[in-house]
């Protein structure tokens, strides 16, 4: 198995139990959820954001802090 696909067995692995909490109406599971999905989702977006330009860089600060607020719940 290569590192990368550990890594994301990994993440998978301590995401699936808060998920499946937060699915059943648990509200701090469903936010420790989520900060796990923004701290992986800034990181990814930080790096593609760096590659693709200057231009882009300010959509890396503003998009997981979007995705994140409590008005995105379903």
């Amino acid at each position: 198995m290569t590192r990368a696909r550990s890594d994301s067995d990994d993440y998978e692995a301590q995401l699936r139990p808060l998920w499946l909490r937060a699915q059943a109406g648990d509200e701090a599971a469903y936010r420790a959820a989520l900060q796990r999905m923004a701290v992986r989702l800034r990181a990814y977006l930080r790096e593609n954001l760096r590659l693709a330009g200057p231009e882009f860089a300010s959509l890396g600060a503003t998009t997981p802090s979007r995705i994140t607020t409590p008005s995105a719940r379903p």
